[in-house]
């Protein structure tokens, strides 16, 4: 006890026992610092050396014995392979082999009957209209039900632009040709949601997006999940029977985002035929572009930067207005730029979380970030001239931007000092990354300061890899439902497929006041640091992701709510899940929808809509729905076997570097 006590009390009593503690070199007995800890446990000694002692071994209490996780990781990896099956170049995308999958882990087995309905392409009628009317996805609000006219529609989106922004003449001729669009089909999730879920949610759906979370995680205990503890006294035997007794933790049911579960029905209440119907939609989504081509152009030319064509502020706007969205200082911010630092205006979409409400103005900002303060920072760059040992590829994946407009020619601070005034502007240091065989260049908020000087009120909360089995699941639920004998259709197979937004981040741009605070430094292999402006919003800041992530979840939420495409997104990257008959289709759809807001999308990232798709890193195999009434998640086989090999590679050197752990 006295050792407890003279210690301060940093650890539990039991750790001062003689048979819990070292001698030193005087002999003196004590517990063990935190670079002991962190060795005992597989860390480098040195590892996250920047938290301090105290925080230090915070963070090795609560980390795994990186060997043994290791191991464990490799016992799963090696288990029965059959991810080989996707990476086969005869894969048909609406196959139903019962052989395998990928197999790490399955979503839990839904009893579906595979017996085929008496039906050909050439009869395919919407499901359900049979057994109920469900075709009212599509159906109900075409007559009569036009919610807003167009007019009125227009003239509550352009009050998200300063007045007078538009030309009045522009604005009348732009409402004359809006003149007899019906706009039912915007209100449809809204009246769905408030039928079938007693409100409307019309933004994010967080309850769905925390569900999608394991039990038993840091995220549903803060919501309350009882949590079941296994009592400490048992034999390994007992532990063990208790611990298999226990709840998987993926067998918390999954729950649909609001939209998406929309989404779902109406396109199993449809089945093929939602292709035609998606088809006269995006007709008319067309029409309502083009009638705000004018207005369209007008906005997109008063951006402070025009390194990309930008997305339709205006058209997006309208959408806005008509699903009635939250975040309504998108588009405006669309045009005049988004704030990188300092307090940031609240999109109210995503997660409040409990800030200092006090805002970080900007003589605040000034008197910390930037100014004498600034100007230190950058001659404590000067002095810093290491070259890193990437420095070439810096370099290059640097110039490749410069080359797209991106950004401008790499410059010396001289330059900058002319252009915004010694103390005006702030770089971000820039190093590279490599995620497989892509270089990654990453600017440094953390270490510029950029983030400890900006304020958010929110966070965001992302989609798991899970979502398109979840989808999958809930879709043929519902079309099993939608049969009068509980069967699902011949033409029933579900394929899944990617796209990405070309170079996400920057198709947005910061405000004409944070440009000068949106440049990277990194030395050259010469020995001469250099600096260059980012048009785009840097990759490394906090508020960029917060910022970026606005315009992706607007363009899923029109997805979901107006055409009532089964799809989502985790940052750049888009999934969508499709019937195999219509799936070609409902690409290219995908596609022009976003071409009508002007999102430019990677090509060379997109994956066809196949049965074995790759989500956010994870293989899902929905060929085995109808042949093994599952859906089968697990690693990519290449990743697999990467990963295998690292891991021998560890264990057989015995050591790692901070970055590999």
């Amino acid at each position: 006890m006295c050792r407890f006590n003279s210690d301060g009390r940093r650890f539990p009593v039991y750790q001062y026992t003689e048979g819990n503690l070292v001698s030193g070199a005087t002999g003196e007995l004590r517990p063990l610092n935190a670079s002991e800890r962190f060795e005992l446990m597989g860390f480098p000694s040195g590892f996250a050396a920047s938290l301090g002692e105290d925080k230090r071994l915070a963070a090795i209490g609560n980390a795994w014995h990186l060997p043994s996780l290791l191991l464990f990781v490799k016992a799963i990896l090696n288990g029965p392979d059959h991810s080989e099956r996707p990476e086969q170049s005869g894969l048909s995308s609406s196959s139903s082999s019962s052989s395998s999958s990928s197999a790490s882990s399955s979503a839990p087995p839904h009893s579906f009957r595979s017996i085929s309905l008496r039906t050909t392409q050439t009869e395919v009628q919407p499901q359900g209209t049979h057994v109920g009317g469900k075709g009212q996805f599509w159906d109900k609000g075409s007559k009569g039900d036009q919610g807003d006219s167009a007019k009125e529609t227009l003239g509550n989106a352009l009050c998200m632009f300063p007045p007078g922004f538009f030309p009045e003449n522009m604005v009348d001729k732009a409402a004359s040709k809006l003149q007899g669009i019906n706009l039912g089909f915007m209100r449809k999730y809204e009246r769905w949601s408030k039928e079938n879920l007693g409100c409307f949610v019309d933004g994010l759906d967080f309850d769905a997006l925390y569900r999608q979370t394991p039990h038993g995680t840091q995220t549903t205990k803060k919501r309350g999940t009882p949590l079941t503890t296994i009592p400490p006294d048992l034999d390994a035997a007992g532990h063990l029977a208790e611990a298999m007794a226990l709840r998987h933790p993926y067998d918390l049911p999954a729950k649909l985002e609001a939209d998406l579960e929309f989404a779902v029905k109406g396109s199993a209440a449809a089945g093929p035929a939602s292709a035609k119907a998606r088809e006269k939609t995006l007709a008319t989504l067309r029409a309502i572009q083009r009638a705000l081509g004018h207005l369209d152009t007008l906005a997109v030319s008063k951006r402070p930067a025009g390194h990309v064509p930008g997305f339709r502020p205006v058209f997006i706007a309208f959408l806005i207005e008509g699903m009635k969205w939250p975040d309504r200082s998108l588009p405006w911010d669309l045009v005049q730029g988004v704030e990188l630092v300092g307090t940031l205006h609240s999109s109210n979409i995503f997660r409040h979380i409990s800030n200092d409400p006090s805002p970080l103005g900007q003589e605040a900002l000034a008197a910390g970030f930037l100014g004498q303060a600034a100007s230190d920072y950058v001659d404590d760059l000067e002095r810093d001239l290491r070259v890193s040992p990437m420095s070439a590829e810096i370099w290059k994946e640097t110039m490749k931007e410069v080359n797209l407009g991106l950004c401008g020619e790499p410059v010396t601070r001289d330059v900058l000092d002319d252009k915004f005034g010694r103390g005006n502007w702030r770089p971000l240091p820039r190093h590279i990354i490599v995620q497989g065989d892509k270089l990654r260049p990453i600017d440094d908020g953390k270490r510029s300061s950029h983030n400890a000087a900006t304020n958010a009120s929110e966070t965001i909360l992302c989609c798991r890899p899970s979502v398109i089995a979840a989808a999958a699941l809930e879709f043929t639920r519902e079309l099993s439902e939608l049969s009068s004998d509980g069967s699902l259709p011949e033409w029933f197979g579900l394929v899944a497929g990617t796209e990405d937004l070309w170079k996400g981040y920057r198709q947005m741009h910061a405000l004409e006041r944070d440009q000068a605070v949106a440049i990277a430094s990194f030395v050259r292999e010469d020995g001469v640091r250099v600096y260059t402006e980012l048009f785009g919003l840097p990759f490394g800041l906090m508020s960029a992701v917060i910022q970026f992530n606005r315009v992706p979840c607007v363009i899923t939420a029109c997805l979901r709510r107006l055409l009532l495409m089964m799809t989502s997104h985790y940052f750049d990257d888009s999934s969508q899940l499709e019937l195999n008959l219509i799936a070609a289709t409902t690409k290219t759809q995908v596609i022009r929808f976003f071409k009508l807001c002007q999102v430019v999308i990677g090509h060379d990232k997109s994956q066809r809509m196949t049965g074995v798709v790759k989500f956010l890193g994870t293989l899902t195999d929905l060929t085995r729905i109808q042949s093994d009434d599952a859906i089968v998640l697990g690693p990519w086989p290449s990743t697999r076997r990467k990963t295998i090999k690292l891991i021998d590679e560890f264990l057989a050197g015995g050591r790692m570097t901070s970055s590999q752990a």
